[in-house]
């Protein structure tokens, strides 16, 4: 899935597939790293999992490696 950068900068919150195609890390790694990080970066909404777009970028720019 292709995803436009106009299209998700503004959002506050992104899918898993957004996240994905904004960070250009894949899904399953995301997946995983929510399950590490935990709610600082994300949260669900039912079974949907939603990353919070400015918390996910801070904290992969302190990152030095995933």
């Amino acid at each position: 899935m292709r995803m436009d950068f106009g299209e998700v900068k503004d959002k506050p919150f992104l899918t898993t597939k957004e996240a994905a195609a904004f960070t250009g890390i894949g899904e399953h790694t995301l997946r995983r790293l929510a399950k590490d990080v935990g709610y600082e970066i994300c949260f669900y909404v039912g079974d949907k999992l939603m990353f919070k777009r400015n918390s996910l970028i801070a904290y992969l720019e302190k990152c030095e490696e995933l």
